[in-house]
């Protein structure tokens, strides 16, 4: 529930054009550095992926390539981009969001980690 409340703050004040003080990195006392990479991995990460809570309770994430952007959407909601720090970890610049996808040793992605204001959460990717 917790991380459905920080995606619905995201969202809302994304959605009112409010500025933001400091980037999310800069609140959670991390110094986020995005990086250069090349965007033809995105098509890689692209998917749908599925974080259980409980068996009744699941929430959908879609993450998507938009030129050489990288996107996340959770349950429906507007996209948010996604910023490279490394080739397999990405933040978000508007709340304190981490996803790390992992990857198979034929360099598919089985599931990505979530790290939400400290908290880790691991969705799957479907097929």
């Amino acid at each position: 529930m917790k991380l459905a409340l920080s995606i619905a703050s995201l969202v809302l004040v994304s959605s009112l054009g409010i500025a933001w003080p400091a980037s999310a990195a800069a609140i959670s006392g991390q110094d986020r550095k995005e990086i250069k990479v090349d965007p033809k991995i995105y098509d890689t990460y692209s998917g749908e992926y599925s974080l259980e809570f409980s068996p009744s309770d699941t929430l959908t994430i879609l993450i998507t390539r938009d030129g050489d952007k990288l996107m996340g959407q959770a349950g429906g909601k507007p996209k948010i981009q996604l910023f490279p720090e490394t080739e397999t970890q990405f933040f978000a610049k508007a709340a304190d969001l981490q996803v790390t996808f992992v990857l198979e040793k034929e360099g598919k992605v089985s599931h990505l980690i979530l790290v939400d204001s400290g908290r880790s959460h691991e969705a799957k990717k479907l097929k």
